[in-house]
């Protein structure tokens, strides 16, 4: 796993909203840094997207929380089902499912549709 990843998922959860410590202060800074630092590392690996998920916190730790997520979607195996049990937020980990749902549900509705994906000529 890359280092900011590894970084990242040791911090644990994301601070919540309601954090208003000069500690938690700090950790959202390093926070914000790390998953800013997220989008020009896509994809994300299968082992980084599993180790992401425990990253998700009581809120949406003012967005961070959906980048996170969107970073997650670009794994290319995206094991959902394996890996959405491991944060500790049940809001998060049914999004983890809905998503997942919806875009195994759009890629079959693509297959359908299009002739030569169903093996016609």
């Amino acid at each position: 796993m890359r280092e900011k990843i590894v970084e990242l998922v040791a911090l644990g959860p994301l601070i919540p909203e309601t954090d208003e410590s000069l500690e938690g202060e700090k950790l959202l800074k390093r926070q914000d840094e790390l998953v800013r630092a997220l989008a020009p590392m896509r994809p994300a690996s299968d082992e980084e997207a599993c180790s992401l998920v425990t990253v998700f916190g009581a809120d949406d730790s003012f967005g961070l929380a959906w980048s996170v997520l969107h970073f997650i979607e670009t794994a290319p195996n995206w094991p959902v089902e394996d890996c959405a049990q491991r944060t500790s937020s049940e809001f998060w980990r049914q999004k983890l499912v809905e998503r997942y749902s919806d875009r195994e549900a759009l890629l079959e509705a693509r297959t359908s549709r299009d002739p030569a994906r169903r093996g016609e000529r």
